[in-house]
């Protein structure tokens, strides 16, 4: 009994010392913990950053590849590779002996072949009109019509409406009405405006706007263009 005393005397002495020891133990493991885990955050974050960067070169390394293939399936595939057909075309008054990739549009075959440039590739759809030219007279889109389907068309572009030095009527008309502002749709509303005085099917001012609806002017000068084709089928009516 006396031996239990002294047992539950010393513990009851010693505790305070016992408790702090433990709470000092505790706080010591608990820093030694978080600086460990920073340590292994740190680590993980640089690893984590070098997967990322290598991950990154690979992806390049890839998408070079990639284009490299591209590059060469674009070049099995050219123009000089491609089934050809030869054709004749009277272009401007000027017979054309041309050789072309059957796909090969109106359109590509002025611009990339003749590199006559008034012609304005504008949607590539037929949806805006800045391709339109005149085909035996009458007005088409060019980018919709394949080259080889024409063979021994005669065609008329921008370049070929002036007699020269001589503005044809309807220049002269978009000049003085000041029918145009940036003039990228020009070309094309002109050759509409001279293939609808052709087709005279437009008798009055509602005729004309719809019939030349097919040619989109984004500046926004229909109105002075309605005047010009107005004075157009004038002139020609009274020629």
């Amino acid at each position: 009994m006396t031996l239990f005393r002294h047992l539950a005397l010393t513990i009851k002495c010693c505790y305070p010392y016992f408790f702090l020891t433990t709470v000092a133990t505790t706080k010591i493991r608990y820093k030694n913990l978080l600086a460990t885990c920073w340590r292994k955050g740190k680590a993980h974050r640089k690893n984590r950053c070098r997967q990322l960067l290598c991950n990154l070169s690979l992806s390049e390394k890839q998408g070079t590849t990639t284009r490299k293939n591209k590059r060469n399936t674009m070049a099995n595939h050219s123009p000089t590779t491609a089934p050809t057909e030869k054709i004749s075309l009277k272009i401007n008054g000027a017979e054309q002996q041309l050789t072309v990739a059957t796909w090969t549009s109106l359109l590509d075959l002025l611009r990339e072949y003749l590199h006559l440039t008034g012609t304005k590739k504008g949607c590539d759809h037929g949806q805006c009109g800045a391709c339109t030219i005149l085909l035996d007279g009458k007005r088409v889109n060019s980018c919709l019509s394949l080259a080889v389907m024409h063979d021994g068309s005669e065609i008329t572009t921008i370049e070929g409406i002036a007699n020269g030095d001589q503005l044809h009527p309807v220049q002269q008309a978009f000049v003085e009405h000041d029918a145009f502002q940036c003039g990228y749709c020009t070309p094309g509303q002109i050759c509409s405006t001279i293939g609808l005085i052709n087709e005279g099917k437009a008798k009055t001012l509602d005729d004309i706007r719809d019939l030349m609806s097919g040619n989109i002017c984004r500046c926004g000068a229909y109105s002075n263009i309605v005047k010009v084709v107005q004075e157009a089928l004038e002139r020609s009516q009274n020629a």
